[in-house]
């Protein structure tokens, strides 16, 4: 029997240009535009489905409710492609900074937007920098949507634009009903958890120790965004070194680090995997 399938891994990719990813993060000029950007996720969406059919996985994608709004043809080259589309709000901009009316409208917008467009239920959502709250009504709200579940949540205190408290590490059932996708952490001598598996964390750990890391997790999950998978985002952003460190170094250049990745765990989309290990109806 193939080592991988008693080792099982949610693979997701939000998808979101590179201007509009940090556009919270850095001062982004205004002459850079933020959604007249389709050559850019067109090339980055072809890269990540050549990346995935050549490994054999298959993969959720968080999709921006404006994207498949504006670009469907890229949506749905992704979904007939065998891949899980997700929701990812309709603007990647942060539920913590928005009011009650505006973060709504996104969690609803972008799923009825995808829904339209494919034709199909969007069953899972993940906040814009993880940006969801574990108390208070967003996560009931996106129940009531319908959504089945939520991958937002990050047990870490080191960065204060991820949602707050969330404690847990393992995929856990919310009282509304959710259940909860938690990104893996890794606590560290004297108590520090630190994200282990996905984005810039991927990209700058090496890849022994994420391997190691994730082999560890109660459940495993790891996230790519598609310019580090197909390496097309804006050059010539001013930025300081560490900013540049963080955000670019890799991009592009993660076969050697994905193929180890897929030689070394059973990758799936994050609804097949609460399928088959935590009980997800599978008529959904």
């Amino acid at each position: 029997m193939d080592s991988r399938q008693s080792r099982p891994l949610a693979f997701s990719i939000d998808f979101e240009p590179f201007c509009e990813a940090m556009q919270e993060s850095i001062d982004i000029p205004e002459n850079f535009p933020r959604f007249d950007v389709e050559s850019e996720l067109s090339h980055n969406a072809e890269a990540c489905l050549e990346l995935l059919f050549r490994h054999g996985v298959s993969a959720t994608f968080f999709m921006l409710g404006w994207i498949a709004e504006k670009f469907p043809r890229i949506v749905r080259l992704i979904s007939e492609a065998g891949h899980e589309v997700a929701s990812h709000s309709f603007y990647h901009r942060r539920l913590t900074g928005l009011s009650q009316q505006e973060a709504e409208e996104g969690m609803r917008r972008s799923k009825e937007t995808i829904e339209d467009l494919l034709g199909e239920p969007v069953y899972g959502f993940r906040a814009p920098d993880f940006s969801l709250p574990c108390e208070g009504w967003m996560c009931d709200y996106l129940a009531e949507l319908g959504y089945l579940y939520d991958s937002s949540s990050v047990a870490t205190a080191i960065r204060d634009d991820y949602g707050k408290g969330w404690t847990r590490a393992e995929v856990h059932r919310l009282p509304n009903g959710l259940l909860e996708f938690p990104i893996p952490t890794k606590t560290l001598p004297g108590g520090v958890s630190l994200p282990v598996g996905g984005g810039g964390y991927f990209r700058l750990f090496p890849f022994v120790l994420t391997r190691r890391w994730l082999a560890a997790c109660p459940d495993r999950a790891t996230y790519l965004h598609p310019y580090e998978i197909g390496g097309d985002y804006p050059q010539d952003i001013d930025m300081s070194f560490l900013r540049r460190l963080r955000h670019t170094r890799g991009n592009g250049r993660l076969d050697t680090k994905l193929a180890g990745l897929f030689d070394s765990f059973d990758a799936m989309p994050v609804l097949e995997y609460l399928r088959r290990f935590h009980g997800l109806d599978r008529n959904a």
